[in-house]
């Protein structure tokens, strides 16, 4: 009597202890990805760091994804380990891979970012176990893992092709972005390359913590002891970097007197420290950076944007140190919020929404550009690297550029943005520390018409219809309220005015020789001690 055989499968049954043990690294890989994914976001969301955290977050999850391959790898049937398409699409995939990851650690560890370092460092071992594996698995005949299917063979082979091509789709995306990673660690690594021209100097971060920080300072000229050095002040977006042209003709101006011009990088901006919990307001330490450079008080502070606010508090809290003091296109703070109230009406609860509203889309852009444009190196298509002919010095101009490439900026600008959520705008020393006591001011402002306000600097078009009739509003707005600003601070103030089309907040940056000029016939006349 003939009876039916069973087929059987001496391969797959048995699974060898190499093989478990591979499944177990894979397993742990996959989980120790994970885990590191988590606690980065957990860090970024809920403390204040030196360094972007989604970097380390992309790669643990490429971590991750390295161990569902090597379970993948493990747990592969004998029939598609020994395809030569399929294993040199491996090969190909780990080998790029292996790349992608070695370039990584290299410009990282370059440029100094630590826990990228680290995470690149792990996923490049798991890389090369992951090869190991492939090959022994290729080159031997160890069983695998998969058990038998009773399923029909049609079935069988419609799942196989279904699951071999959904891994097949996620490999390439896996390369896809690690070679965007890849591009993201070399631009970190470039903009990194500059070297501080000035000198770094430790000081107090002045918030009773006894914390330290390193801010670097650049000086040119020599310290005249009939006439005060001049210093350049801006906000936590700007630095050494937009002073080097105003810098130049400031101490050009000055002729053989050589005068001395500084500036200083803030915290969490070019060669300064990452930024630190609580120390984005300038005034706070200012003075100890002042004390700890050396240079002789008084001085002529000249404040840009946002930095009128700190040398408005330095004056009022050391006159003696003054000799005199420069603004540079300095507006009331938080006037892009109420001039729009202004102009539409809104009432108090309406006002704080549209704050609200406005502050929560520049820190989702803020997020947006830490975890995507910097991680995959897009940070040259948002900030184009393209040479600006007004900038001075020219040749200057590409590290000038690669500060807004990097994390270290984009994450001051949104501790920047968290600050001002809660910010009380009355408080800033703009309003609160008027009136100054009795000091020469120069305020360099733009003066347009409203002909003018819709226009740029060639006399094209930016603005039509409904919103250059704002913008025409806020011309008007800005130049009333930073005029009632300057002379509340101090009643005989002098306003420069520039009403060349196209003149706004960066004029240090496109017209710093005709700045300086301004500043010089204003300030350049006082002495050490008025």
């Amino acid at each position: 009597m003939l009876t039916k055989s069973t087929p059987s499968w001496p391969d797959t049954h048995n699974i060898g202890m190499a093989t478990k043990a591979t499944v177990a690294a894979g397993a742990i890989t996959i989980l120790a990805g994970l885990a590191g994914a988590v606690a980065h976001g957990l860090l970024f969301a809920s403390t204040p760091v030196w360094f972007n955290e989604y970097i380390p977050v992309w790669f643990a999850c490429s971590l991750a994804f390295v161990g569902m391959q090597l379970v993948y790898i493990a747990t592969k049937p004998r029939a598609n380990i020994d395809k030569l398409w399929t294993f040199a699409a491996d090969v190909f995939y780990y080998v790029v891979l292996l790349l992608a990851t070695f370039i990584g650690l290299v410009a990282y560890g370059v440029g100094g970012n630590w826990p990228a370092f680290a995470w690149c460092l792990v996923l490049f071992f798991a890389i090369a176990v992951s090869i190991g594996v492939l090959f022994k698995r290729r080159f031997s005949k160890e069983s695998t893992a998969i058990a038998p299917s009773d399923a029909k063979p049609r079935i069988k082979r419609c799942c196989a092709c279904c699951g071999a091509t959904v891994v097949s789709f996620f490999k390439g995306m896996h390369l896809f972005f690690a070679c965007f990673l890849a591009a993201g660690a070399v631009a970190a690594a470039y903009a990194n390359s500059f070297a501080a021209r000035g000198k770094m100097y430790e000081i107090d971060t002045g918030d009773s913590t006894g914390r330290t920080m390193r801010i670097h300072v650049y000086c040119i000229g020599e310290t005249n002891t009939a006439y005060p050095t001049l210093w350049l002040v801006a906000d936590s977006a700007h630095g050494v970097v937009d002073f080097y042209g105003l810098q130049f003709y400031l101490n050009r101006e000055s002729g053989q007197q050589n005068r001395r011009v500084c500036s200083y990088d803030n915290i969490g901006f070019g060669w300064s420290d990452h930024y630190k919990k609580d120390t984005l307001l300038t005034q706070n330490w200012f003075g100890n950076l002042v004390a700890a450079s050396g240079e002789q008080t008084p001085l002529i502070l000249i404040g840009w944007g946002a930095g009128g606010s700190t040398i408005a508090a330095y004056t009022k809290a050391r006159p003696s140190d003054v000799a005199g003091l420069g603004f540079i296109t300095v507006y009331p703070p938080g006037i892009e919020f109420t001039s729009y109230v202004a102009y539409k009406s809104l009432s108090v609860t309406e006002a704080a929404d549209y704050r609200r509203l406005q502050l929560f889309g520049r820190n989702v852009l803020s997020q947006i550009i830490l975890a995507l444009a910097i991680p995959w190196g897009l940070m040259s298509i948002i900030v184009p690297s393209a040479q600006d002919p007004t900038y001075y010095p020219p040749d200057r101009w590409m590290e000038f550029r690669v500060q807004l490439w990097t994390s270290k900026a984009w994450m001051t600008q949104y501790a920047g943005i968290k600050y001002l959520q809660s910010a009380n705008d009355t408080l800033d020393p703009l309003f609160a520390a008027a009136p100054l006591p009795p000091i020469r001011l120069a305020h360099v402002v733009c003066k347009l018409t409203d002909d003018q306000a819709c226009l740029n600097a060639n006399g094209g078009a930016v603005f039509t219809g409904d919103a250059c009739t704002l913008q025409k509003f806020n011309n008007r707005f800005y130049q009333q309220q930073q005029l009632a600003m300057t002379l509340a601070l101090v009643p005989n103030a002098t306003l420069v005015n520039n009403t060349e089309t196209g003149c706004g907040l960066a004029l240090p940056l496109t017209k710093p020789e005709y700045t300086a000029q301004k500043l010089w016939a204003e300030l350049g006349s006082v002495g050490r001690y008025g």
